[in-house]
């Protein structure tokens, strides 16, 4: 509760007896108005406010996907699915339009690094060591983690462990309208994306890593957290004098602790060919000196040269 460090077991002892600034922990919500289930997976009403069913994806002319084992093909997209026992989701052989972007494409690790008073609460978890393929534990549920024209892999002799759909993104991709009322109607184009998604759960947390295909040849990695924070004890006193700096009070004697998530990723390039990788990298500058590093006009100067915006470009 906030106390010590103390040297030994015996020096702790003497300050629970005799310090009168030793704070004792109370546990004194079981009261009168104190409901239990808000720390439980109970369902409340809270969680459905409607009886009816939740809107779906729907394919009115069949799924425009297909996979055969762990290879998946979509609008010009093919690719290889796995799940590796410790570190999770990987793609193997990516490919747009016949030409190879990817060799390897995989999770390496998710890490969380957690802030506390006490030390007990600061503590920086790396998932990988527990296992984020194997702890896949139970299958996709069909219309909730997944849509219900999903098709499933399986791993580890485990089922379900991933789902595969197209995913409408309820979105206007491209558009562009003249104004003019003689000339045609507005060009546009709907956003659909191919989704490989699978969840682990590590402890109090199930990641949920969603890969995302796009039509222009990007690719996404979403990554939501989902389950139980990580807490602390937490009274009036322990708040004031310390807790308030490392969280949020959720509950009277909870305290959510501040955290960090990380997730690392290895990408293997083959774009224009696996003999020629190469990372285009570009930063924005702040200065129009800057941008011009030759040739400036004899009055410029790094203070009467006006504040812009200017790309900075290289290959590395």
């Amino acid at each position: 509760c906030g106390n010590g460090p103390y040297a030994s077991a015996a020096d702790a002892l003497r300050a629970y007896r005799g310090d009168a600034a030793f704070h004792k922990c109370r546990v004194d919500w079981f009261d009168a108005g104190y409901d239990p289930t808000w720390a439980t997976l109970a369902p409340r009403p809270s969680w459905r406010q409607h009886t009816r069913a939740d809107p779906g994806t729907y394919s009115p002319e069949g799924p425009r996907f297909a996979t055969r084992g762990d290879s998946v093909e979509w609008m010009g997209w093919s690719l290889h699915v796995y799940v590796q026992a410790f570190t999770g989701i990987s793609l193997w052989d990516v490919s747009f339009r016949g030409e190879r972007v990817l060799y390897e494409m995989a999770l390496q690790d998710q890490a969380a690094a957690y802030a506390s008073f006490e030390e007990q609460g600061y503590i920086y978890y790396q998932d990988a060591w527990y296992g984020m393929g194997q702890f896949c534990q139970w299958p996709l549920q069909r219309g909730v983690d997944c849509p219900a024209e999903a098709r499933y892999l399986s791993a580890f002799g485990k089922r379900d462990i991933v789902c595969v759909f197209e995913d409408d993104a309820s979105d206007t991709i491209w558009r562009h309208y003249s104004g003019s009322a003689d000339d045609p109607p507005p060009r546009m184009a709907h956003d659909a994306q191919l989704v490989v998604r699978t969840i682990s759960t590590i402890g109090n947390y199930d990641y949920i890593f969603d890969l995302r295909f796009l039509l222009d040849g990007s690719i996404k990695v979403k990554i939501f957290a989902a389950g139980y924070m990580e807490t602390n004890y937490i009274d009036d006193v322990l708040y004031d004098r310390w807790g308030k700096y490392f969280g949020e009070r959720v509950h009277k004697n909870v305290l959510a602790n501040l955290h960090d998530h990380l997730s690392a990723w290895k990408l293997d390039l083959d774009v224009a060919g696996g003999a020629r990788n190469s990372l285009s990298v570009t930063r924005v500058r702040g200065s129009a000196y800057e941008a011009i590093p030759t040739g400036r006009p004899g009055w410029a100067t790094p203070r009467n040269m006006p504040s812009t915006k200017w790309l900075d470009r290289a290959i590395v």
